[in-house]
């Protein structure tokens, strides 16, 4: 069984971006001497990893994951509150026109409206519950007389939409956690890489206190706050690119 995938360095994603492109345009600067003492190191495969820093930093794919969650979260909510509307609109015509208290709860399902306001999954079981019986023969022609033909074609398409936007939503979360390893990935190859050449560039620069500065990555953790995470923390900004 794979094991989850962690970032290598302890630095907001950005931080690690920024000064490992800066260290990288050092490190084209002074290839020659980079290469004195790392001769597989090539121009190519510094310029390679610019790019591919610069692209990193040009990524807003995390932003874009947050984003479809959001609005696939929106979409089910107002989805959920027509639907609670709904049921209610439909219980107050059907205490008035079917006889008995127990028929209504019992058949139609009445007893789990509260259970199911805030429950997606719920809500749709109350709808096929109230679908079925709706059709039945003692309760059809009643029902239709007081809400129309239409009525039941109406809580068909409904409960449709609102199966749709729970995979909508569904489909948005399950996404993300792939999306977030294969950034990991990518961002871990970049600081290996630069790591490397920072290492290469300590040797060759050993007689100069101001060049080893320039190839030495700070690996900084990013502050913690003084209270615990917030739910809010949790969802959206655990690491600044996830």
């Amino acid at each position: 069984m794979s094991k989850e995938l962690f970032r290598t360095y302890s630095m907001p994603d950005t931080d690690m971006l920024t000064g490992t492109k800066a260290l990288l345009e050092i490190g084209k600067q002074d290839i020659k001497e980079l290469q004195a003492v790392e001769p597989s190191l090539t121009i190519e495969e510094v310029d390679k990893n610019i790019l591919e820093v610069t692209s990193c930093l040009n990524d807003f794919s995390s932003l874009e994951s947050r984003s479809s969650i959001t609005v696939a979260t929106q979409l089910l909510q107002d989805i959920m509150q027509e639907c609670r509307e709904e049921m209610q609109f439909f219980f107050f015509h059907c205490e008035r026109v079917l006889p008995g208290r127990a028929t209504i709860s019992i058949e139609f399902g009445r007893r789990g409206v509260e259970n199911a306001r805030n429950n997606p999954e719920k809500m749709v079981s109350l709808f096929n519950l109230v679908i079925h019986n709706y059709g039945k023969p003692e309760y059809e022609a009643k029902l239709e007389a007081r809400l129309g033909k239409e009525y039941k074609a109406k809580l068909v398409n409904m409960k449709t939409r609102l199966t749709d936007a729970i995979a909508a939503q569904a489909l948005a979360k399950a996404s993300r956690p792939a999306d977030t390893e294969a950034r990991i990935t990518k961002y871990n190859a970049v600081w290996a890489f630069a790591r490397n050449v920072g290492e290469a560039g300590k040797l060759a620069f050993r007689n100069s206190y101001a060049k080893q500065q320039q190839y030495t990555l700070y690996d900084t953790p990013a502050p913690k706050k003084e209270s615990g995470p917030t739910k809010q923390d949790i969802d959206t900004t655990s690491q600044d690119e996830e």
